[in-house]
């Protein structure tokens, strides 16, 4: 190599050196506060919430590494993306470092420690997403598109921990079981190693970036319109959705007292609009937790949906859409135009809110 590929190979592994380096640091971090939290260590407690600082100090200094190697080399193309995502990497580790630092503060200020169930849930979700954030910053330092990938998979995974810890915590709450400074302080802890995994996420696709120039796809969201019977306003709430915005979300309908098949006047007028129904059978709506935690949207087209609704998931919302008229038995044409506008319109707004102004 010549002297100018030396050098550049050099600061490029000094920089996969300081991501390392500070890899190693939050992951420590984070099994020190999980342990603290399990075990109500007070002292490692303070000692993991002391330790960010060095942290930060640490991603400071990757981020003067990586200015200076733009100003230093002028890079381009994957040098050029490995040095961008540095930067992204940064605020991600420096974030878990963050949520590190929370999960030992939480620790400190319990009265009593977590109960058995609770805590076995814990320590899984901790060791899932730590070994996540380990797996996906290895990849990143070796370049290694295929382990990035198999570290995104386990996104899901620990989500699904979260949300049956999250249960068991409002289950607690219920039942009076421990005082609410602590389930706030639980459910603190648990969030922020939930978030763990969507940081760890975020570094496999920086990874698959840096490599390949492959970027994130945008968000596909997954979106329930729910009504009464499931003949009129649910299935022309999705049939715009999908007509409009085919590729910004997934769209499913269900009912609390679903007639067996869409009006057929509505089918006649959807059709007039290029916007068939994907399904001219309502479905009865299953408030569960466990299946409603696969949308992220959940619409309520009529009142009376919440009050079906006895806990909506954490990553879960529920909106409530105000429609004019009486929607149930509507068969006018000019009703069904006046309704179609309206539904457009609330459609519309809530894509824009999901994906912004290039929502398609």
């Amino acid at each position: 190599m010549s002297h100018y590929e030396q050098r550049l190979s050099r600061d490029l592994e000094a920089i996969r050196d300081q991501v390392r380096s500070i890899g190693t640091a939050v992951h420590q971090a984070l099994v020190s506060a999980v342990r603290s939290l399990l075990e109500r260590d007070e002292a490692l407690a303070s000692t993991t919430i002391l330790g960010d600082g060095a942290i930060n100090r640490a991603t400071r200094e990757c981020d003067r590494m990586a200015h200076a190697f733009v100003v230093r080399h002028l890079p381009s193309a994957r040098h050029l993306r490995f040095v961008s995502s540095v930067l992204r990497m940064d605020v991600a580790l420096e974030r878990v470092g963050d949520y590190a630092r929370t999960v030992a503060r939480e620790a400190a200020i319990l009265s009593a420690p977590l109960p058995d169930e609770a805590a076995r849930d814990v320590e899984r979700l901790g060791r899932e997403a730590t070994s996540m954030l380990e797996q996906s910053v290895r990849a990143f330092v070796q370049g290694d598109v295929e382990l990035a990938r198999e570290a995104r998979k386990r996104a899901p995974e620990v989500d699904e921990i979260f949300q049956r810890v999250y249960g068991d915590l409002l289950q607690a709450g219920e039942r009076h079981e421990r005082p609410t400074q602590d389930l706030f302080a639980f459910l603190s802890a648990v969030s922020c190693l939930e978030r763990v995994g969507d940081q760890a996420k975020n570094v496999c696709e920086e990874t698959i970036f840096t490599a390949t120039g492959e970027t994130k796809d945008p968000k596909v969201y997954p979106i329930l319109f729910v009504d009464q019977y499931g003949d009129l306003l649910a299935p022309m709430a999705s049939a715009y959705a999908r007509k409009a915005y085919p590729n910004s979300g997934r769209y499913d309908t269900a009912s609390w007292a679903p007639f067996h098949e869409v009006d057929g006047r509505v089918l006649a007028f959807l059709d007039r609009q290029g916007a068939p129904p994907s399904d001219r059978s309502p479905q009865l709506f299953d408030p569960s937790r466990k299946l409603l935690s696969g949308f992220h949207v959940v619409v309520g087209l009529q009142e009376g949906v919440r009050e079906r609704i006895s806990e909506v998931p954490y990553g879960t919302v529920f909106v409530q859409w105000r429609l004019d008229g009486d929607p149930a038995r509507s068969g006018d044409e000019e009703e069904l135009v006046a309704l179609y506008r309206a539904i457009a319109h609330e459609v519309a707004g809530l894509m824009e809110a999901l994906r912004g102004q290039d929502a398609d």
